[in-house]
């Protein structure tokens, strides 16, 4: 009796997850990830790394970039590219290759955001 109830509580939990996951429409994220420290252009031998880096690229920083409610500026970095902010978040448009990239970074000691930006 007390499997058969694990069971059907395993089986109810799990079936919650997946109608979760159908709802959310969740998609395969498209980037890459690197552990830093506070000086992403030049870190130095005695640099703790601190922080995880997020860099989306593709359908990702796209849905993302098209989903942010600022409105975009031309970007101080490149005068082809046109960027929304959003606290830490950083999302471009290339406008001359129509290439969307985003960017962000976690801090892994507090879990608050930081930039991932080097420009």
């Amino acid at each position: 009796m007390r499997n058969t109830s694990f069971l059907a509580a395993l089986l109810l939990g799990c079936a919650f997850a997946a109608g979760v996951a159908l709802a959310l429409d969740t998609k395969q994220i498209v980037g890459s990830y690197a552990i830093a420290s506070d000086n992403l252009t030049d870190p130095g031998p005695d640099d703790r790394p601190d922080r995880v880096l997020f860099y989306f690229d593709g359908a990702t920083a796209r849905d993302m970039y098209a989903r942010m409610p600022a409105r975009p500026a031309k970007s101080v970095c490149d005068a082809g590219l046109l960027s929304k902010q959003a606290g830490d978040l950083q999302c471009t448009m290339d406008t001359t290759r129509g290439e969307y990239t985003c960017s962000v970074g976690i801090m892994l000691g507090n879990g608050k955001t930081a930039n991932a930006s080097a420009c």
